[in-house]
């Protein structure tokens, strides 16, 4: 039996549903590696300044190498980073670091570093935020050179080395990027210091049904974990054990009949959809469900390869592989690619100025980028001999009706010649995410075959907030539900749902009445939601009065009760 004092207990929030356990792997932040030897006398201190210059230039000289594979329009962004790390305001940051603090070099950049970060934050502006960005970017450009190997390496290396011991593991660390996760053999659960409920770390991991605690807690427990301890993560219990050593556990997770099942549940005429990023997970899943691809994300295919962004033929072959696991009557919905703050690549920008734009506004930035990807697209279509599923294309971050004209009309360019047996298997659609298109659902709706409704973000864009911001309670603010309801009341055409809101059970009952026909879910939660609409019928319903009474609800505490108990009466007659 386990002693209590052999076990160690975190809590978080849950970022992505599941179960997982495994010999954890501890990844430290990137100042962890720095030395913190301290420089004696002048002569030592002269010569650490001198490398300084040397790695400066070296730096340089590596970013001008990289601009050569850019197209040319693109080269003006790493342009800024060389007059970043030629800035004398940092220059004399690191000397004052060296010569009066006594720092070595690594860490008198790192530390030179933020005091030019404090900077930008003292001027706030959008533009000046991004601006830092790129400074940044730099800087860790800087530090690889100096450390001999970069962060993202050092990072891989240590679960490599690690993965020797234990097939099994349960990744620890402060924050994680997207780009670093699809570069690791994927883990059993990630548990994080930091982290957001609807980052795009958050989306990708839940895609490919992988639990997430995110803002671990209490925190003198979570410094206390080390490389090689047994970890158990039950998002059941919101919660991660942490052992000295491996012992057999109860998994509490939803077990897939190994059975063929339809996406459509025809007793409440309702589409349950998956959410994916790659072509593994529609693979694993295609095993027990026909298949009904409610979100692929495409902006990944690009982050693992930013260069498929200027090669059409090379990025075609990739759709053509997606299009390959497709069969009769099934559906893949592709989002047109959607750059943001945590999917970020060098290639995603031709200029600084670009940096920060999102959906429609950065495709009028990056036309070329787009045409591209929409050129690929009907390519690979044009290489079947023959298509029986349909292809949905999503628009996201549409702010107005002009704003999918723009993209609508390179979609039809593309479109003009292609097969009519193909064609009329191709559906177009926006997704619903910026507050202001809600006011224009009815004008879309007669021009667009289905609508998708972009949880995460049309929640945080009307509470103004950032996506990372987002809470768990933020999601019973009852006026984001009187806006869903009352644009979207009248709408005929499919609406489809995906984003955190999707996956909370308590809501479903809600999102049903206020039209909602396609829940897209990551793969871990899928089975779970299946089952919940196997059980819905008419018996479960609640009636308009009720929702009224519900969308009437002033806080977001009332709001909750309410629903709470709508849930419960639910499962009772379930």
């Amino acid at each position: 039996m386990t002693k209590k004092s052999d076990k160690i207990e975190i809590y978080g929030e849950i970022a992505s549903p599941g179960f997982g356990e495994g010999k954890s792997i501890v990844l430290y932040s990137y100042q962890f590696y720095f030395s913190n030897e301290k420089l004696i006398n002048k002569n030592e201190k002269k010569k650490e300044f001198e490398k300084f210059q040397y790695y400066v230039k070296k730096t340089i000289k590596k970013i001008k190498k990289i601009q050569e594979d850019f197209p040319e329009s693109f080269r003006e962004l790493l342009e800024i980073q060389i007059y970043f790390l030629e800035d004398p305001i940092f220059h004399k940051a690191v000397q004052e670091n060296i010569y009066i603090e006594g720092n070595n070099l690594s860490y008198a950049i790192y530390l030179g570093s933020l005091k030019l970060k404090n900077f930008f934050e003292e001027h706030a502006t959008d533009f000046i935020s991004q601006r830092w960005i790129d400074f940044q970017d730099a800087i860790y450009q800087l530090l690889d050179e100096v450390l001999g190997i970069s962060y993202i390496d050092l990072c891989i290396n240590k679960i490599n080395q690690n993965l020797l011991n234990h097939a099994n593991y349960i990744l620890v660390a402060e924050d994680l990027s997207p780009l670093l996760y699809l570069k690791i053999p994927k883990p059993k659960g990630i548990l994080l210091k930091k982290g957001s409920l609807s980052g795009h770390l958050t989306l990708l991991a839940a895609n490919q049904g992988i639990p997430i605690l995110i803002r671990a807690f209490p925190e003198e427990n979570f410094e206390k974990i080390q490389d090689g301890q047994w970890i158990v993560i039950d998002t059941n219990k919101a919660k991660a054990t942490i052992y000295k050593e491996s012992i057999p556990s109860k998994k509490e997770q939803i077990q897939i009949n190994a059975c063929y099942k339809d996406y459509k549940i025809l007793s409440s005429n309702v589409t349950i959809s998956l959410n994916a990023d790659d072509l593994e997970i529609i693979k694993e899943h295609h095993k027990f469900y026909r298949l009904s691809i409610g979100l692929f994300r495409t902006e990944f295919i690009y982050l693992k390869n930013p260069k498929l962004l200027f090669d059409v033929e090379e990025s075609t072959m990739e759709y053509s592989k997606i299009y390959q696991e497709m069969k009769e009557q099934e559906i893949l919905t592709l989002r047109l690619i959607d750059v943001d703050e945590d999917k970020f690549s060098y290639y995603f920008y031709s200029s600084p100025e670009n940096r920060g734009k999102r959906g429609v506004e950065y495709y009028r930035a990056e036309r070329k980028i787009l045409q591209n990807q929409i050129k690929s697209i009907f390519l690979s279509l044009k290489n079947l001999k023959e298509m029986n599923w349909e292809l949905r294309l999503l628009v996201p971050m549409v702010s107005d009706y002009e704003d999918w004209v723009f993209v609508k009309e390179l979609i039809l360019n593309e479109m003009e010649d292609l097969d009519p047996n193909k064609k009329r298997f191709v559906k177009l659609g926006v997704m619903l995410e910026v507050p202001s298109i809600m006011f224009c659902v009815q004008t879309l709706e007669q021009e667009v075959d289905f609508l998708s409704i972009g949880t995460n973000d049309l929640l945080s864009n009307f509470l103004g907030k950032k996506r990372y911001q987002l809470t768990k309670e933020d999601y019973y603010e009852p006026a984001f539900y009187r806006m869903l309801y009352l644009s979207l009341k009248n709408v005929k055409k499919e609406i489809s749902i995906c984003g955190n809101l999707a996956t909370y059970i308590e809501f479903i009952n809600l999102l049903y009445f206020i039209g909602i026909r396609n829940f897209s879910v990551p793969y871990g939660i899928y089975p779970k939601i299946y089952e919940y609409f196997i059980n819905f019928n008419d018996k479960s319903k609640f009636d308009k009065q009720i929702l009224k009474e519900l969308l009437l609800k002033k806080t977001k505490t009332e709001f909750k009760e309410a629903l709470s108990s709508i849930t419960e009466n639910f499962v009772k007659k379930v």
